[in-house]
């Protein structure tokens, strides 16, 4: 497990991503909206790590902001003790009724790509690296 890595969290399984892909099965257009949520690990993930050795990435948090209007996504993470200022990234987005979706370009080397999936009604954050390690963020 990587120490910076603020996407990645073993242990969380591919039943995360099942339940993310079942609810982006609605194709409906979805209602314009604007977001601005901060999400947190759930607070026995953010133990674990801890225990772990990795009180930095307990700690992480990602920022984002949504523009459903615009079908953009932007991300930033932070956690304790970061000295540089984070840059938003803006990802164009797909929305549905159920799931706000965007994925990072693919990575030059091998093609790989990490894919965000919001999900309206809870605010749950399911980051999938492109390893297939799926993490849940809890956004407020």
């Amino acid at each position: 497990m990587q120490k910076r890595g603020p996407f990645r969290l073993n242990g969380l399984g591919t039943a995360a991503i099942l339940l993310t892909i079942a609810g982006m099965t609605s194709l409906a257009p979805a209602q314009a909206e604007t977001l601005s949520l901060v999400c947190s690990l759930s607070q026995d993930a953010q133990a674990q790590l801890t225990s772990a050795g990795y009180p930095q990435n307990a700690q992480t948090q990602i920022h984002l902001q949504i523009d459903t209007d615009a079908g953009t996504a932007s991300d930033y993470a932070t956690y304790p003790g970061q000295t540089d200022n984070p840059t938003p990234v803006v990802y164009q987005a797909t929305t549905t009724d159920q799931m706000i979706t965007w994925s990072t370009p693919p990575d030059e080397d091998d093609g790989s790509v990490a894919t965000r999936y919001l999900n309206r009604e809870t605010h749950v954050l399911n980051t999938v690296d492109p390893d297939g390690v799926s993490t849940l963020w809890y956004c407020n």
